[in-house]
């Protein structure tokens, strides 16, 4: 159940992603103006609007990223249960990129929009952010897991 729950997971994440992604460049502008107007209200003042539009619509890069790089570790991880940690990590990082590349391909046939390779970079980074967040959380469940095991009474 597990392995079926963190596949669809990584899929509806996916599919939020190619969502976004087929948003016209206008609907896209007016989804991250809308944040960019509230953000301004606190930003300073030689942050002009059009420096913070770029940091946002990057940070989104990462952050969407980052979250499918964490679920596909976790999806790998359990349905290749018998596979190396390290092989994990490759392949989930592989796949979230090739989700990457597709997301940017998309974009060159919306309205509005272009794909950048720039974008996969960034893409990128999210994706190993999310699979090295992944990486801390399960060590740390390991380590629970431990101290429970090893603190138990025996009887």
């Amino acid at each position: 159940m597990r392995k079926i729950l963190a596949l669809l997971s990584f899929i509806v994440w996916m599919g939020f992603i190619f969502w976004n992604s087929l948003q016209t460049g206008i609907e896209s502008s007016e989804t991250s103006g809308r944040i960019v107007s509230f953000l301004m209200r606190m930003a300073p003042e030689w942050l002009s609007e059009e420096t913070l539009s770029l940091i946002i619509r990057k940070t989104a890069h990462v952050l969407e990223f980052a979250v499918l790089g964490g679920l596909g570790g976790e999806t790998v991880r359990l349905w290749l249960s018998k596979a190396r940690l390290w092989l994990t990590v490759i392949i989930a990082f592989g796949i979230s990129l090739a989700a990457s590349c597709a997301d940017e391909t998309i974009q060159f046939y919306v309205p509005g929009r272009s794909g950048a390779f720039a974008d996969v970079l960034i893409d990128a980074a999210g994706i190993a952010l999310g699979l090295l967040t992944w990486l801390a959380l399960r060590n740390q469940k390991k380590k629970k897991d431990e101290i429970f095991l090893n603190n138990r009474p025996r009887v």
